[in-house]
């Protein structure tokens, strides 16, 4: 019984194991390789299969390589709501400095002329000049200097509406470069339920240019800014102009932000800041962080660097700069026509945080007002009809409709279970294979080993058999 057993185990080949394979395995031509019936045939399904299997496993590579990148898909969708959250506004007169407190001597003109966007036109102050001393030029500058030189708000706030109830009481001040600015709904808590231009935002303000004097920028209007409540205003790099005797109509869409985060490449070779880390600690603290922030932080260090003090207005713990530091480091030393405070932010390592709220703005204009409403209002105001028209703009800024545009990435692996019907799917068109015929293939290498191992046993047994007796016989 024992040598029936090794006989039948011994009559077992490679051929007839590769024979029982070819015919019961589920790959697709697997059964046509065979040189039997054909040889020509026999090669050319050979090919065909080598073909398959060699594009197959090159499909899988760039699959691993794939899903080792993270890519990710983006998503648009807009969806309509009952109720928006309304964004924070920030809006500079641009002659914002009252006449009579800055200009009040040709030196002082020549100084604001000096530190303006037009400065290479200026000529060199003379700082020997006891005037300059004696007004304070070279004293540090106060939060109380700044209201002080700046217009009377009464004389330029003259009605602020949302969604026609007054709020001219919320409106605070907030100082920029251009000088004391305004800002509604610093704390984002204002929310609507109706858009057009006669709801929303409604505000009616006044340059004053009889009393006002310039800023940076040498021009009469004002500047406006629409952002989320949590971002840094930036005024001076952001925002729309209304020119005098201008009507504006500011039409709004919102779009929320939403990237992913590490291992992810948000933006090309870049990630995204996780501002909801369970450990991130912000960088502009107590602020919330935001790329606007963050620039005026690293502008900030980088100009007390340099020159030992930054401009009034601007948040930490910094000395503040006199008249003359402010000229001196940040005009004299510097490009002509290019303060050294504009530069630096380029050198920043500000990333774009992951999650972030922004505000599209269309804005339109009229003449403002008509013939009719100068004279009306110039008598409710006891002004000129002229200085209405030279003087006054009429701001809306609005919803036209109330929806949020969300913009998000996705990845394009959400799960494990991606990646396999992406591989499922290519090894079923290019060879009709499954997990089944996987386990298929793993069974006939696993049979091959074994007989292999079998005949090398069996073989190293029949050479010691055969030592032996050659040992024998040779005693």
């Amino acid at each position: 019984m024992r040598d029936t057993v090794e006989k039948q185990e011994e009559s077992k080949s490679f051929s007839k194991l590769w024979s029982d394979f070819r015919g019961g395995c589920t790959l697709h031509g697997l059964s046509h390789i065979t040189l039997q019936s054909s040889c020509y045939r026999g090669l050319v399904w050979f090919a065909a299969l080598g073909l398959s299997t060699g594009y197959l496993l090159y499909l899988l590579h760039y699959e691993w390589v794939t899903y080792n990148e993270h890519p990710f898909m983006t998503s648009s969708s807009v969806k309509r709501v009952s109720s928006i959250q309304f964004p924070a506004i920030t809006f500079c007169n641009l002659s914002p400095l009252n006449r009579s407190k800055v200009a009040a001597d040709p030196r002082d003109e020549e100084y604001h002329m000096a530190i303006s966007r037009l400065n290479f036109f200026g000529n060199n102050i003379n700082w020997s000049d006891p005037y300059y001393r004696e007004h304070n030029y070279f004293r540090p500058r106060t939060y109380d200097d700044m209201i002080n030189e700046s217009m009377n708000r009464t004389s330029v706030l003259k009605m602020v509406f949302f969604d026609k109830e007054d709020v001219i009481n919320d409106v605070e001040d907030t100082i920029t470069q251009y000088g004391m600015c305004f800002t509604w709904n610093a704390n984002g808590l204002a929310s609507t339920t109706y858009t057009g231009n006669s709801m929303n935002f409604v505000a009616l303000l006044s340059i004053n240019t009889n009393q006002s004097y310039q800023s940076m920028d040498n021009s009469h209007g004002f500047k406006v800014t629409v952002h989320d409540h949590k971002e840094h205003a930036a005024i001076e790099e952001n925002g729309f102009l209304i020119p005098p005797g201008r009507m504006a109509l500011a039409t709004l869409s919102k779009t929320t932000h939403t990237y992913l985060s590490e291992p992810f490449k948000a933006f090309g070779d870049s990630y995204c800041l996780d501002t909801n880390a369970a450990d991130f600690v912000s960088p502009v603290h107590p602020k919330p962080y935001s790329i606007n922030a963050c620039k005026q932080r690293c502008d900030a260090d980088l100009m007390f660097q340099q020159c030992g003090c930054v401009l009034l207005g601007t948040k930490g713990n910094y000395p503040i700069c006199s008249h003359y530091q402010y000229y001196q480091c940040y005009f004299n030393n510097s490009t002509p026509g290019k303060p050294v405070s504009l530069g630096p932010s380029s050198n920043c390592n500000c990333p774009q945080p992951c999650v972030q709220t922004t505000y599209d703005v269309k804005v339109s204009y009229a003449v403002f007002p008509t013939d009719e409403t100068g004279s009306f209002m110039a008598g409710k105001l006891g002004v000129p009809k002229e200085h209405f028209k030279d003087n006054y703009i009429e701001m809306h800024i609005y919803f036209d409709y109330l929806k949020i545009h969300d913009v998000m990435q996705v990845p394009r692996y959400a799960s494990v279970k991606d990646i396999m019907s992406n591989i499922g799917g290519q090894m079923g068109l290019l060879l009709g294979a499954s997990i089944l015929s996987l386990m298929e293939i793993m069974e006939f290498v696993f049979s091959c080993a074994v007989l292999l191992t079998r005949k090398c046993w069996n073989k190293l047994t029949n050479l010691k058999k055969i030592g032996k007796v050659n040992s024998k016989n040779i005693s």
